[in-house]
């Protein structure tokens, strides 16, 4: 690092010794000189010759220098932090002697937007045409960076998982459906194995319906299909990266560089090494939705972006977590409202047709989440404030520094993984915003940066908005985003607002992207000085070219190396498989709970059939208002018990457990402990104890009912009736919509006792068949819904109203 620093200070030297002795030879323009003779270029310097250098150019380029040699010199993070802050008082130093050029350069970008308002509606672009076998090749490259960034994720070692203490937790939807998929043959709407059980589809933690989380794990197996995932959504943020830049315009480099990017960017990678999968993966939604949304603003009769952007926007909503529903659906309406406030009324009206098949596509798990969404936030605590707060510049530097997170420094809420957002290294950003730039001045003549597309004000306008937004929220604490949380009630549920940088890292990685576009660009179409001509133009440019390429290979290199640092794969805890083991081959047809701290051995429990209780976690499905009952008689100690640490042992004990001494020995003692006096699975009551008052409802009241077959989402009890008294059936799952019970094929009144579900028995001698079934009506109108949408995008982009006009005709 530090012959690093002090090559570049040598250099930085040269190159502004140069540049302001260039400057200082060209003649004074004066400011009556008309604007429209200008060639102006948004966001990029200005076309026209700049004035006569005022700040002596020593005092620029000594700055310079000494933030590099500072840089060698200094600590690591208090040199970076003097290096930035020097190098942003070089350039504002010389921003005050040239401050007539600046403010020639504000008048033609203020004559540019007036201009581009009035022309508003001629959106259209046109972009440069790549040929088929290009494009394979550039896609090819990210591929193949993507496949190597996440090889250890295609270990074919099936006792491997991700890492991170809540990863099987997060996971057992997509391995649950895989288990039962191969177990029963058919995937079942209720998951029964985690507390008092939960839906398995319309839940907002679950991403059964979406085919790339779900999928490989239905094909190849809960553990290995998960892992398969990961790298799939690694190929599918590198190929959006891509197709971002094509819709951009960008030129290869653009193109490749903004890919590679989003293979590697810290936010998605961190959270995926954590254990978060659904907030890791659902990033990598991100570029397809952005690169829709223009191409359905700017590509008119085009009808493969509707679809993409509504099927990117439904896959992202069935991800398995909502946090970044609300920041891309912001980015589409500031996107749309740069193009559609100027009576642009039919970029409106594609961006309304994209949002109305998005609902479509969604309305599976959307209706009936919306219906419950009060059941389904359970003990998730809404934010205070507007989130833990952070220091801005320690934000800032997670952007490009790959030390430790500010999280293991100040001691935020959650954890680094919501504030590593690393894009690329600093020395990257400072090449690409101002150390090339520079040189390409020096060697260059003006219009260095001609813009691809047409009006890029509407687009990097944006992206530099809602990159300081991103920035704003995630450091949490701002004035403005404490009123939205204290007044938007549902914005609440936004919680770990650090998670908002991995929307802030994404925008930073485009501007980067477009900046290296801009110096290619720039590189293969304008002229050279003349004092260059001793050296042909060709060689220049492939000299600068190669070197432009090189560099974006090294800082894309080290951003896709924080998959081998952050991220990769654990064993599976394998001291609760031998004690549930032995429980069930004790217990092979009874449903089982068993009480265990924590959850990091799902997949251990599912793959036993065993409850899994006490898991601890801020969020469960509440059921719906009792009806039967005055005490709650959901998560209560369960038959078994677990205990690998001393506290949880005397916790154990304490609550009436007992050691089970013939149980298999783990760490040298017994590993299983017993209630005697637990509530079973399946019980029946008098109506009456129900409504007598205790501090706790004593299991002695209850009988036990065991003739009973389970499935996860049907259960049948054959029960006898009882004439003394009228009697209550109570199972042990919870009462959450979409229960229905029947009493001998006939429907019956479904009771919510104490949260759980049961039915009134009939009053008589006779045997009774009672069946509890999981149908919520929501999911299947929703699943209609969702198939004739489905069906529609289908014929909409085969252009199926020719059909129509073709029947009518014959007709």
């Amino acid at each position: 690092m530090h012959w690093l620093a002090l090559a570049g200070a040598a250099l930085s030297a040269l190159l502004l010794a140069l540049a302001t002795r260039r400057l200082r030879s060209q003649p004074d323009i004066p400011l009556s000189e008309p604007v429209q003779s200008i060639e102006p270029s948004p966001l990029l310097p200005s076309a026209a010759p700049p004035p006569v250098a005022r700040p002596h150019w020593l005092a620029v380029v000594g700055l310079f220098v000494a933030s590099f040699l500072l840089l060698a010199v200094l600590p690591r993070e208090t040199g970076r932090m003097v290096f930035v802050a020097l190098v942003a008082g070089s350039f504002a130093y010389a921003g005050i002697g040239y401050r007539r050029a600046i403010y020639r350069q504000l008048l033609a970008l203020a004559a540019e937007i007036r201009l581009s308002l009035r022309q508003v509606r001629a959106t259209e672009d046109t972009l440069e045409a790549v040929s088929t076998r290009q494009a394979i090749a550039e896609i090819g490259v990210v591929a193949v960076v993507a496949l190597a960034a996440t090889s250890a994720f295609l270990d074919t070692d099936p006792y491997l998982k991700l890492p991170g203490g809540e990863a099987e937790w997060l996971t057992s939807s997509a391995y649950f459906a895989a288990s039962s998929l191969r177990e029963y043959g058919y995937i079942p709407l209720w998951q029964p194995y985690l507390e008092s059980g939960e839906p398995l589809i319309d839940d907002p933690f679950s991403f059964v319906l979406n085919p790339i989380s779900a999928g490989p794990a239905l094909l190849f197996g809960g553990a290995a299909g998960i892992r398969i995932s990961v790298v799939l959504y690694a190929l599918l943020a590198g190929i959006g990266g891509w197709a971002l830049g094509r819709v951009l315009g960008f030129a290869i480099l653009g193109r490749v560089l903004l890919g590679l990017l989003m293979v590697g960017k810290g936010n998605m990678v961190a959270m995926i090494g954590a254990g978060y999968f659904q907030l890791g993966v659902a990033q990598a939604y991100f570029p397809w939705i952005v690169a829709a949304t223009l191409a359905v603003l700017r590509q008119r009769g085009r009808r493969w972006p509707v679809i993409l952007l509504a099927v990117s926007f439904a896959l992202l909503f069935t991800a398995g977590n909502i946090w970044y529903t609300l920041p891309m659906l912001v980015t589409v309406v500031l996107l749309g409202a740069t193009h559609i406030l100027w009576r642009n009324w039919r970029a409106l009206l594609r961006l309304l047709f994209a949002g109305a098949l998005t609902l479509g596509l969604s309305a599976v798990p959307l209706l009936p989440i919306w219906a419950n969404r009060t059941l389904h936030t359970g003990a998730h605590p809404d934010e205070q404030g507007a989130g833990w707060v952070v220091d801005p510049a320690q934000i800032i530097a997670q952007y490009y520094s790959t030390n430790t997170p500010v999280y293991l420094q100040t001691g935020t809420m959650g954890g680094g993984q919501f504030y590593h957002s690393f894009v690329a290294p600093l020395w990257f950003f400072i090449a690409a915003f101002a150390g090339l730039p520079l040189l390409w001045f020096v060697l260059l003549k003006p219009n260095l940066h001609p813009p691809p597309l047409a009006h890029p004000w509407r687009i990097w306008g944006i992206a530099v908005l809602l990159l300081v937004v991103a920035t704003i929220w995630g450091a949490g604490g701002n004035p403005i985003m404490i009123w939205l949380y204290d007044h938007v009630p549902l914005l609440r549920q936004w919680r770990f607002v650090g998670r908002a940088l991995a929307w802030g890292s994404f925008w930073l990685a485009v501007l980067l992207a477009a900046r290296m576009d801009s110096l290619w660009r720039a590189t293969l179409q304008s002229c050279w000085r003349d004092w260059t001509a001793l050296i042909p133009s060709t060689v220049w440019r492939g000299a600068a070219a190669l070197a432009l390429a090189g560099l974006s290979g090294i800082a894309a290199y080290q951003t896709n190396a924080q998959w081998k640092i952050w991220a990769g794969t654990s064993e599976l805890f394998d001291f609760d498989d031998a004690c549930l083991d032995w429980l069930r081959r004790r217990e092979p047809d009874r449903p089982l709970t068993v009480y265990r701290l924590g959850y990091d051995v799902v997949y251990t429990f599912l793959d036993h059939g065993v409850r899994l209780h006490d898991i601890e976690a801020d969020y469960q499905a509440l059921p719906q208002r009792w009806t039967l009952g005055h005490v709650s008689l959901l998560n209560r100690l369960p038959e078994y018990g677990m205990a690998w640490v001393t506290d949880s042992r005397h916790f154990l004990l304490a609550s009436g457990y007992r050691m089970v001494p013939d149980s298999a020995r783990v760490l040298g003692r017994p590993c299983l402990y017993h209630k005697p006096d637990a509530l079973s699975y399946a019980f029946t009551v008098p109506k009456n104890v129900l409504h007598t008052t205790y501090r706790e409802f004593p299991a002695g009241l209850t009988t036990p009912v065991a003739d009973l077959e389970r499935l996860p989402d049907r259960i049948r009890l054959w029960v006898n009736g009882d004439t003394s008294a009228l009697q209550v059936l109570a199972l042990q799952e919870a009462a959450f919509p979409g229960w229905r019970v029947s009493i001998d094929g006939q429907p019956a009144r479904l009771e919510v006792v104490g949260g759980l579900i049961g039915v009134i028995l009939p009053v008589d001698n006779a045997r009774h068949e009672i069946t509890f079934e999981y149908r919520p009506p929501l999911l299947y109108q929703g699943g209609a819904i969702t198939l004739i949408t489905g069906a529609f995008c289908i014929l909409y982009l085969l252009r199926g109203e020719r059909w129509l006009r073709r029947l009518r005709r014959n007709a």
